[in-house]
């Protein structure tokens, strides 16, 4: 059974590689990230998703 949000491989590049380069150093740090700048990171690239990726979603894709 499918559980939670489906986040593209692409964007949690995204935003990690934005988020390292604005100083984060944890899971935890990027997530804070993906929340503070949720509307902008969405609209630019034009993808439509209601939340922002959790620690857990980084930390599965960096796994």
């Amino acid at each position: 059974m499918r559980r939670g949000v489906r986040f593209p491989a692409w964007y949690l590049l995204l935003v990690a590689v934005f988020g390292i380069l604005s100083g984060c150093q944890s899971l935890r740090d990027l997530q804070r990230f993906a929340i503070h700048h949720h509307a902008v990171l969405t609209e630019a690239p034009g993808v439509e998703l209601r939340l922002p990726p959790s620690d857990s979603s980084f930390r599965y894709f960096f796994h």
